[in-house]
């Protein structure tokens, strides 16, 4: 199985940490009870402070009406770093049996069944 990258951070992280801030205080379940959607955009904020998701914690603050800090061009490498490590996990998955048999029409999957039969003497 491939090593899953981590995230970069860059060396400052404050706008990252700003947005999160504001976020936290518009959907923290303690500050917005039941609600949850809230309670949803809560959870996607830490999920993308955990992550170092940039993009993530901007549709947030433009989805809840929030200022946002002018980004720098290393807060758009991170994004771009970002964007390239979701490619790859991506191309990873793509080359997984499971996933070629989903995507695959009903000739394939004969095909991949019969492979799989024969290579195990099943057949």
């Amino acid at each position: 199985m491939k090593k899953v990258e981590k995230p970069v951070k860059p060396d400052d992280d404050t706008a990252l940490k700003g947005m999160y801030k504001q976020v936290a205080q518009k959907t923290h379940p303690d500050k917005t009870g039941d609600d949850i959607e809230k309670s949803a955009m809560f959870r996607q904020a830490k999920r993308a402070m955990d992550s170092n998701d940039l993009m993530g914690m901007l549709c947030l603050c433009d989805d809840l009406n929030l200022e946002t800090p002018k980004l720098t061009k290393e807060h758009q490498n991170t994004i771009e770093s970002n964007i390239k490590r979701i490619e790859d996990q991506i191309r990873s998955i793509k080359v997984q049996d499971a996933y070629a048999w989903g995507v695959a029409d009903a000739p394939v999957r004969e095909k991949m069944e019969q492979a799989v039969l024969s290579k195990f003497n099943l057949t």
